[in-house]
């Protein structure tokens, strides 16, 4: 990777890696990170989230936000689940040469306790 994805210049004036907050969402918790990164030095991270109150508590999303590179907004926090319902968890990420990008995770929408492996494809940041 020719350049880090969020960095500034140190003391000696070389590129140094900025700590950074990925999720926007400051209420619950977010948990089992996970980052793709592309050809051009953008990346997309998932996470699992438990902020939303529309699926019960205790119920976990998979979110997904993408930052170009330097750690500029790729594209804000999004669910990468788009039916909500139950408990979706342990999320996984890849990116093609494109720039593309799947995300996939363990999902039991039905709330009966069985979870299905689901994946969405998005365009990269």
């Amino acid at each position: 990777m020719a350049t880090p994805l969020a960095y500034e210049r140190d003391d000696l004036g070389s590129a140094a890696f900025i700590d950074r907050t990925v999720n926007s969402v400051r209420s619950g918790d977010q948990l089992s990170p996970d980052v793709a990164l592309t050809n051009d030095d953008a990346a997309v991270f998932a996470w699992v989230d438990d902020s939303s109150s529309g699926d019960g508590a205790g119920n976990h999303d998979v979110k997904v936000r993408g930052l170009s590179r330097g750690g500029c907004d790729g594209f804000g926090d999004i669910f990468a689940n788009t039916n909500t319902d139950g408990d979706q968890r342990s999320p996984a990420l890849a990116s093609d040469t494109n720039g593309n990008f799947v995300v996939a995770w363990e999902d039991a929408q039905d709330g009966n306790g069985a979870f299905q492996i689901v994946a969405r494809g998005l365009d990269g940041p």
